[in-house]
């Protein structure tokens, strides 16, 4: 048997993030989903995706018959992969809806799927398939919107936590000036570097710090908390409970409840919390982010497969950010604001709450298109910094997203006047 994760057409609820990754690839608690898929399952994990995504991600192959199918966006756990890895053949879980939530099958059942690039029960699963409703599982999470992620993101700290570091002995801190509050609950891989911090779990937190990571003088970090590998946590830091610093980012100012992808900037001071920000992306100084209304009232939250916000009964949510964006300094974020993919906003008052995917501009200046072939200068100059690549594959999956938010982009053009500096087309 071998699992073979994949995306239905409710992968687009997750959007502006999964615009450039699959659903296996966000990062939630200390690892990615597909990571957890395959630290549970101790068995191989592929994906079977198509779309423009499919030339980086897609890597199924037929070199075995027995094939469990879980959706890309459940999230793995001990009690479930057990349950799943007990599936009979021809056998699933699915909800109500139709969502199929896991099913094993054989690779001739697989090949009756036509509906592409999107496999869903709702499409076209045919064959003998005996299903039961996914209450069954119990309790499981299927992440349904990008809030979801920092809203479990404690509970897969915990979770990860306990599984990552069983039978395993946490490395010393042997800085003499750093404080540690309850030891048992912190564990710290080789070679990470601290130096004059105060690290506090508290009663039922737990605190991991990654291989090579680093956390600076007068960093405060309290509550549950991933530090990734060659993450680093700038001087006077404060991150307050439950958040998740993916590999290579640098964080600084004060965070809440938050979850960084990879290889993301936000060095310095500037609140941020109840967010989750994509890969690549760089806060200005002082750029600082609303989490709650004045009037407290529910939220409403722009939904990328919906084309319109929804009210959603929750008070806290900042910004959910995709790969790429770019704030200026002392930029401003209204509440529960969307931002897609590789924008680049500066200038005071507040943007709108949805920003389409390559927009450029301000409040007060207007807004314009960031045209695909300055945006990928950006990039790659980025990347370079990091000594990272950007792949043509990586091109063509950005040229794709330009192309899909062109109609976006045109709307909110239409609301501004024009931006006073304009990047050159080149």
């Amino acid at each position: 048997m071998k699992v073979v994760i994949f995306e239905d057409v409710d992968v687009q609820s997750l959007y502006p993030l999964t615009l450039t990754r699959t659903a296996a690839h966000l990062r939630i608690g200390i690892d990615t989903l597909k990571e957890k898929w395959e630290r549970l399952t101790q068995l191989p994990v592929e994906e079977l995706i198509f779309g423009y995504l499919a030339p980086k991600y897609n890597s199924f192959t037929d070199s075995d018959n027995d094939l469990l199918l879980v959706n890309s966006r459940l999230v793995a756990e001990p009690a479930l992969v057990e349950k799943l890895l007990q599936l009979d053949q021809g056998k699933g879980y699915r909800e109500e809806s139709g969502t199929i939530v896991a099913v094993r099958i054989s690779i001739d059942q697989l090949n009756t799927v036509t509906d592409y690039p999107f496999f869903s029960d709702r499409n076209n699963l045919k064959g003998e398939i005996t299903w039961e409703d996914a209450t069954a599982l119990g309790e499981y999470t299927l992440l349904r919107r990008p809030y979801d992620i920092f809203l479990n993101n404690r509970y897969f700290i915990e979770q990860d936590f306990k599984a990552i570091t069983a039978g395993r002995m946490s490395a010393e801190c042997d800085d003499p000036h750093t404080k540690i509050y309850y030891p048992e609950r912190v564990f710290i891989e080789d070679g990470a570097k601290i130096r004059a911090a105060i690290i506090n779990p508290t009663e039922e937190g737990y605190i991991y710090i990654g291989k090579d990571a680093e956390i600076q003088e007068g960093a405060i970090i309290h509550g549950s908390h991933a530090i990734c590998e060659k993450a680093v946590i700038i001087m006077g830091a404060k991150l307050r409970g439950d958040s998740t610093i993916g590999y290579y980012c640098k964080i600084g100012g004060e965070v809440a409840n938050a979850v960084f992808i990879s290889y993301t900037n936000k060095a310095h001071d500037g609140f941020i919390g109840n967010a989750v920000i994509g890969s690549w992306c760089n806060l200005g100084a002082n750029t600082v982010a609303s989490n709650l209304k004045n009037t407290y009232a529910p939220l409403q939250i722009y939904n990328y497969q919906l084309r319109k916000r929804e009210v959603v009964d929750m008070q806290f949510c900042g910004p959910i950010m995709g790969d790429h964006t770019r704030t200026g300094i002392q930029t401003m974020l209204n509440t529960a604001s969307v931002i897609g993919v590789c924008c680049n906003i500066f200038g005071d008052g507040f943007p709108p709450t949805y920003l389409p995917s390559f927009i450029w501009g301000g409040a007060s200046y207007g807004w314009t298109d960031f045209w695909i072939n300055k945006a990928l200068e950006a990039i790659e100059r980025m990347m370079a910094r990091r000594d990272q690549v950007l792949t043509e594959t990586d091109v063509k999956i950005l040229e794709a997203i330009y192309r899909m938010e062109g109609a976006q982009r045109e709307r909110l053009r239409r609301q501004k006047r024009p931006i006073k500096v304009v990047p050159a087309r080149a």
